[in-house]
């Protein structure tokens, strides 16, 4: 395959989706899987022979099944419909990493609740704490007052 520039023509209008609307460059996203920007492609193969593609930069599959290949890889009817209905519509292959994904974040957010929850209480028992502190002082700030006036009485008296 061959990567073809955006900014030149193409004979996508000799591509079944290309056909009797006048031929029209599709705007090149981001991958929903990598964040890349797709780039789009012109099909060098026999049987595939000038229809245009879109695919992630990532999708190399240089061995069958490739886990660490991106799956994103569309003809052009695939992304053009992608395009119309929103990107919502995921390939396929994104469901279970978006689940596991959703998953984790879910357990994350219970988590992030869990350590809030317990900052909160830590935060009471502290007040509590400075409350009692503060009490205390004062209780000791009034006993030595009434000391000292019960010493200046007596140190009076002789």
């Amino acid at each position: 395959m061959h990567v073809q520039s955006m900014s030149r023509g193409s004979r996508a209008a000799s591509t079944s989706s290309g056909q009797g609307r006048g031929w029209q460059e599709l705007p090149l996203i981001h991958c929903q899987e990598c964040g890349l920007q797709v780039i789009r492609i012109e099909s060098k193969k026999i049987g595939t022979l000038g229809q245009i593609f879109y695919k992630c930069p990532n999708n190399v599959k240089l061995i069958l099944d490739d886990p660490t290949s991106c799956p994103m890889f569309k003809s052009e009817a695939e992304y053009r419909s992608m395009l119309e209905h929103g990107l919502g519509a995921e390939c396929e292959h994104s469901w279970p990493y978006r689940s596991q994904d959703m998953e984790w974040f879910r357990q994350d957010v219970i988590q992030l609740k869990q350590c809030v929850l317990e900052m909160k209480q830590e935060i009471r028992d502290i007040g509590k704490r400075a409350f009692v502190v503060d009490k205390s002082c004062v209780l000791v700030a009034c006993a030595a007052c009434f000391l000292g006036v019960i010493l200046g009485m007596m140190c009076s008296r002789n």
